[in-house]
């Protein structure tokens, strides 16, 4: 499909690499601009992965906390790839657009940008975790069993509630090497806000344990800080091998660098290779896509952060509302393997009273979540894109609504 309304533009003006290497320069230098500040906020801060269990000891507190931190910092974000792609026309020595639509806002398209063509943006994303496996994170649902507290013996019911929340400006870059061959990368800045507080109940002492009318309330204990600073920066490239009108299929490598700091939870503390195929279609004015693929993660600086390799799908449709506005909708699959997951029962070969905990169950992690999306057209080839994430599940570490609000542009 092509556009014929505004966006033709002489090869000439295109094909000026010298002008696109300019801007991608000077956006680079913009960004570590910003950044700098940003990183040194992050060392200057408390270390937050350690605020938990220095709060609440045991096994099961740190099992939560790793599989807190460790889907924190892969939570899923918007995709970067820029709204326009075009084609050359060798008959009129012109660029058209290939698609009227704008693209997905979670997935990518097969379609590359076209030779010399730039795009740069930036996306800013919020969330608040609500729950983890189902269970409230702010009203004590979450629960631990902790032995030796306050004294040798004792055993105390320890209910947690926790206020967790990201905030992360994503810069993005992208250049068309050809019309099948796309790199860019992404350079997320991450603010992470983390309170957490304790209620403990005396519920046994060396003694065995208390009725449950003599179990004695200790006084709560709550520990709060935040962290800022460059999260993991990313590098992508696509390729497409299949070329068709308004579709094809697409091969994409996204290469993830452990620059975030995981003691601060802005970063996993490894590496890791995503490998995504990628294919695409037009119908009218409905473009259905299909996204599969594998991340390999490398070996973790930090041993406490639970990741492993998963498995990656997104499928969903992107559709033409009017000439300047789109549409999307995505169901976003991830299944982590081998991290198992943390459900609440009694601790193991736990006696006396019955205070629950969380404890892990060996397995596969699945998360399923739905995302809608729209992009605006404001003028030339700016666009404005808004979209919203929402769970399937509840399994592990839940945001009810993650919203989050873009600009990009293309030369």
């Amino acid at each position: 499909m092509t556009d014929t309304h505004t966006f033709d533009t002489p090869v000439g003006a295109r094909r000026s690499v010298c002008c696109a290497a300019r801007l991608l320069s000077a956006g680079v230098a913009l960004v570590f601009a910003l950044l700098a500040p940003a990183q040194a906020m992050a060392q200057a801060e408390p270390q937050l992965i350690g605020l938990l269990p220095s709060l609440i000891g045991g096994d099961a507190a740190n099992d939560f906390n790793s599989a807190m931190v460790s889907q924190l910092s892969t939570y899923p974000g918007g995709s970067s790839a820029g709204g326009f792609t075009f084609t050359f026309n060798p008959t009129n020595q012109t660029f058209a657009r290939n698609s009227d639509s704008f693209g997905p806002s979670f997935a990518e398209r097969a379609m590359t940008m076209g030779q010399d063509t730039f795009n740069v943006g930036v996306t800013f994303q919020r969330a608040t975790y609500d729950t983890f496996e189902g269970l409230n994170l702010s009203n004590g649902d979450v629960r631990f069993r902790a032995e030796g507290q306050p004294n040798p013996g004792d055993v105390v019911d320890a209910r947690l509630a926790i206020d967790l929340s990201t905030d992360m400006m994503v810069f993005f870059m992208s250049y068309g090497l050809t019309d099948r061959l796309d790199v860019g990368t992404m350079v997320p800045i991450i603010r992470v806000g983390f309170d957490a507080s304790i209620t403990p109940t005396l519920v046994q002492t060396a003694a065995g344990p208390l009725p449950m009318g003599q179990r004695v309330s200790l006084p709560v204990q709550a520990r709060s800080d935040t962290a800022s600073g460059v999260g993991d920066v990313s590098v992508r490239t696509k390729y497409n091998f299949v070329k068709r009108p308004g579709g094809g299929a697409s091969v994409m490598v996204d290469v993830r660098m452990p620059t975030g700091d995981a003691e601060e939870m802005l970063g996993t503390g490894a590496g890791a290779a995503k490998v995504m195929f990628v294919a695409s279609s037009t119908l009218g004015r409905v473009a259905p896509h299909f996204n599969a693929g594998y991340t390999f993660v490398g070996a973790r600086a930090n041993n406490t952060i639970a990741i492993d390799d998963e498995w990656n799908y997104v499928a969903g449709v992107d559709t033409v509302v009017t000439n300047d506005v789109s549409a999307s909708f995505d169901i976003v699959a991830r299944t982590i393997t081998n991290i198992g997951r943390l459900r609440l029962g009694p601790a193991p070969n736990q006696t006396g009273d019955p205070a629950n905990q969380l404890n892990r169950e060996a397995g596969n992690l699945n998360l399923r979540m739905a995302g809608v999306g729209l992009k605006w057209r404001v003028v030339g080839t700016w666009l404005v894109s808004g979209s919203v994430l929402m769970p399937l599940t509840d399994a592990g570490l839940v945001d009810h609504a993650t919203w989050s609000l873009g600009l990009d542009w293309t030369k």
